[in-house]
């Protein structure tokens, strides 16, 4: 039953996981759209290429998921 629970444990966070990584990226592109509205207050583009907003949400993404992997391993491992 144990080994049950775990694995649900892990679709669950592989779910909480999807959600995150869509709200980082949202965030992203809305920080990207002010940078884009900046353009006519200072003369020129600021803002980020596509590639680049994904490329920062992945980024964003990889350091929050590996401080709370990191937390959750070491509850399990006590």
């Amino acid at each position: 039953m144990e080994r049950r629970i775990s694995y649900i444990s892990l679709i669950s966070d592989t779910m909480s996981a999807e959600q995150k990584f869509l709200e980082i990226l949202k965030k992203e592109q809305e920080r990207n759209e002010l940078l884009k509205d900046m353009e006519d207050i200072i003369g020129f583009d600021v803002s980020f290429s596509d590639e680049m907003v994904m490329r920062n949400a992945r980024d964003a993404f990889t350091k929050a998921y590996d401080k709370e992997l990191k937390e959750k391993l070491k509850i399990w491992m006590k």
